[in-house]
């Protein structure tokens, strides 16, 4: 009984290291976007494992909060953005 209880949670302790992982290790650039739709301007920061997929996110970040809907989303998503600061 309490072999079995040692593999489980083992098994458990390696899943969680395994997410652990996955989830801090690939953050490898940061940003922080100034954006600005429809008069209005935001601050967003993100992060990614390259830097095409960090501003992205701070995109996708800055535009959620800007506008409503998804056409607008859309739309917001193919901004530039005024300036963009890499951490």
């Amino acid at each position: 009984m309490i072999k079995k209880i040692a593999i489980i949670f083992l098994i458990v302790a390696a899943v969680g290291a395994l997410f652990f992982y996955l989830t801090v290790s690939p953050i490898r650039y940061e940003c922080e976007i100034v954006f600005q739709y429809k008069g209005r301007t935001i601050t967003a920061r993100a992060s990614g494992s390259n830097k095409p997929d960090a501003l992205r996110a701070a995109v996708t970040v800055a535009c959620g909060q800007l506008s409503s809907g998804m056409t607008e989303l859309i739309e917001c998503e193919n901004v530039q953005p005024k300036s963009v600061v890499w951490k």
